[in-house]
């Protein structure tokens, strides 16, 4: 389980303690006087904090005696007691996890306090809409709100408010993975509230720092931390402090893989929140168990506890939650055998991944649409004043005609009557025929406007199709995942040259041995992509059916596959779709590598000789051929630290350079061979093939698909 969903629990409990009033009697008591209450501004400070007193326990008495508040102030005039109230029905809204409506009232709090100049009020309003946009994973707006509090927080001098809002930029800094900003506002925070002996604070920024000592790794320092703050907050009594220290020690032993350690914590922690109905507590700690349970590969006791959190973390709408319960369960599934379920939860994985990234694409589609009409409007009205110039310049001129005929004298009069007559009757039919023509041009324009709409739309219609399908199409690819559990340093360089790819690569171990494939499928973009779905499909199914299967039986079945499901008959006049592929086995226990391939080879560095070796692939591809035979497979002794490639011919057959032709397989050994001699790591190895391809590729288009794998034995 990451850190990163434990920290919303805190952040609660930080959040309602910021909001605590200074009153000290029960709500019963407290309900009692307001039957005494004068009709007046006293009464709606008493309504508010009844309001507050009860926004746990009962939450719709809570609601009514603060929308009685609001009422009232507006009565009254009270806009500070307004402001107060709608602040308290948001809180309200906020505990009980219904966010949307907590955002709704705490932006009216804020509109009413900025509008009276209420700097306490503006504060808290803007820390109360921060902590909304970071539970729901909108870190620019959150930090756009925090650092709204901090300002005026500096203006009044606030000291605690200045702490405060130094913890939740740090927050939201961490949550973006900037550990430097975060641990900067952190220790700004740390130093105020030891000024200042908070208790409340110093607990929770103690636990801050022991998040980011957990996230990079740094357990014993992060346990350290923990206990710190935990200790704080047995002593304040604050109970959800409590609960949350309680489950990042239990994470903080499972990433040591201390397990005997791991389950008193999360006990305590699921206790604690489950007494407070805190929902949100209760899915991070479920999903807790699920992690143990997946480390100790109880898979279906994993499965039962992520379930379990996934539904509470849907009921709460909480995306980041969401996305992390979706990738563990996609490898319980898997392991399970469960393939269906584990594609399923890949996908959801992949939709919570893209859902930020396609509201900003909206954002600037639409910023382009208004900049379109703009210009558009601009143009039609020079046009427009243009016709306007054109007219009165004809208008001046006749006038200044008329008047020179003036000048000739009465005896002209009669032949300028009949000149004027003339005139006018040509204008007449001028302007009759411009205004035919106006017509016309404006009908051809909606025409033509229709239509281009009508593309438009079926063009994005397209394009969002093909970009549904890439997510489909990353999804079924073996995570990565599956890579670093089998291999301790390995790249995969996957460059599409269009949306999706006809390129794919395939993974799976079986009887402690490992099945790696790239393959290369006719074409690119849609017809390919589809091909390398087939293509992943009959793998799987392939390997799963029988115990034993060599590589050539693999390549050969493989065939057999694709040329029933195209219809492959032979037939001169049909599309010889297929595909081209590198296949091979690695049995890590005897040490030894099978190898098949259609057209595409495999090369091995040597790491003892330190050189290039090259397997030949079989001259035909995985599709109907006219000169069919049996693949071959081939095998050949490993050591460790030998590195294979498997790639397509992508990456060769880009035009580039400054004689502009292909790269070829040539370069690309010497390449590899050039990256081993320099002992590069197979990420820097990926850097680096990056690097030669744009270099080698300038302002050329990308001709293929790019695939290349490199894996260290």
């Amino acid at each position: 389980m990451t850190i990163k969903k434990t920290i919303f629990i805190l952040f609660i409990a930080f959040s309602l303690a910021f909001l605590q009033t200074k009153a000290q009697v029960k709500s019963d008591s407290l309900i009692k006087e307001l039957t005494k209450a004068q009709e007046d501004t006293n009464k709606v400070n008493l309504l508010n904090i009844i309001a507050y007193e009860l926004r746990t326990a009962d939450k719709e008495k809570a609601i009514n005696y603060a929308q009685e508040a609001v009422k009232l102030s507006e009565n009254l005039d009270f806009e500070k007691g307004k402001g107060n109230a709608y602040r308290n029905i948001g809180t309200i809204y906020y505990v009980n996890a219904d966010y949307e409506k907590a955002l709704k009232n705490y932006e009216k709090s804020l509109e009413v306090t900025l509008k009276i100049d209420d700097k306490i009020g503006s504060i808290k309003a803007y820390n109360n809409l921060g902590n909304i946009f970071y539970v729901q994973g909108n870190y620019n707006k959150a930090l756009e709100n925090y650092f709204q509090s901090l300002k005026l927080s500096e203006e009044i001098k606030d000291q605690t408010g200045i702490a405060r809002s130094y913890s939740t930029i740090g927050l939201v800094y961490y949550s973006q993975e900037n550990y430097n900003e975060a641990l900067k506002n952190f220790f700004k925070s740390l130093k105020i509230s030891e000024k200042l002996n908070d208790k409340s604070s110093l607990a929770t920024i103690n636990y801050y720092i022991g998040v980011i000592n957990q996230d990079e790794k740094k357990f014993d320092e992060a346990l350290n931390f923990f206990h710190k703050s935990l200790e704080i907050s047995i002593l304040i009594k604050k109970d959800r402090q409590v609960a949350t220290c309680y489950e990042s020690i239990g994470n903080a032993y499972l990433s040591k893989k201390d397990y005997e350690k791991v389950l008193p914590y999360y006990e305590k922690s699921l206790a604690l929140h489950q007494k407070m109905n805190n929902k949100l507590g209760t899915a991070n700690v479920l999903r807790g168990f699920g992690s143990y349970y997946l480390a100790a590969k109880d898979y279906p006791k994993a499965i039962k506890y992520l379930e379990d959190a996934m539904k509470i973390s849907h009921d709460l709408g909480v995306l980041n939650n969401i996305k992390a319960i979706a990738g563990d369960l996609s490898i319980a599934y898997s392991q399970m055998k469960n393939y269906k379920k584990a594609f399923e939860n890949q996908v959801l994985f992949k939709n919570m991944s893209d859902s930020l990234r396609n509201e900003e694409n909206t954002k600037k589609i639409t910023e382009l649409g208004m900049q379109y009409e703009f210009d558009k409007q601009k143009k039609l009205n020079i046009i427009e004043q243009q016709k306007k110039d054109a007219i009165q310049a004809a208008e001046l001129k006749r006038q200044k005609s008329f008047r020179n005929f003036l000048l000739l004298g009465f005896g002209l009069i009669f032949l300028f009557v009949i000149f004027l007559y003339r005139s006018n009757q040509f204008k007449q039919k001028a302007n009759a025929l411009l205004s035919a023509q106006n017509a016309e041009i404006q009908r051809k324009s909606e025409n033509l406007k229709k239509a281009n709409d009508e593309i438009s739309h079926k063009n994005q219609q397209i394009t969002d199709s093909i970009n549904y399908a890439s997510r489909i199409q990353t999804a079924i690819l073996p995570p990565e995942e599956f890579f670093k559990d089998n291999f301790p340093d390995y790249f995969i360089l996957f460059k599409p040259k269009n949306i999706v790819s006809g390129d794919y690569y395939w993974f799976i171990e079986k009887n402690n041995k490992v099945f790696v494939a790239a393959a290369d499928c006719t074409g690119h973009g849609v017809p390919g992509a589809f091909l390398s779905m087939l293509g992943i499909s009959f793998l799987y199914e392939i390997v799963n059916k029988r115990a034993e299967i060599t590589t050539g039986e693999i390549l050969n079945t493989l065939r057999d596959y694709i040329k029933e499901s195209l219809r492959q008959t032979g037939d001169a006049k049909e599309p010889k779709d297929g595909m081209d592929i590198a296949l091979c086995e690695i049995d890590f226990k005897e040490m030894t590598l099978n190898y098949s391939g259609a057209h595409n080879p495999m090369v091995i560095f040597r790491k003892a000789l330190n050189q290039i070796e090259e397997l030949e692939a079989d001259k035909m591809p995985i599709a109907i051929y006219r000169k069919e035979r049996p693949f071959v497979t081939k095998s050949v002794k490993i050591e460790h630290g030998d590195r294979i490639y498997l790639f397509s011919d992508g990456y060769a057959d880009q035009i580039g350079g400054e004689k502009n032709h292909k790269y070829m397989r040539r370069r690309m050994k010497d390449l590899f061979l050039t990256m081993n001699l320099e002992k590069m790591s197979m990420p820097q190895q990926k850097i680096k093939l990056e690097t030669e391809f744009q270099e080698w590729k300038q302002k050329n288009e990308q001709v293929d698909d790019i695939l290349v794998m490199g894996i260290k034995i």
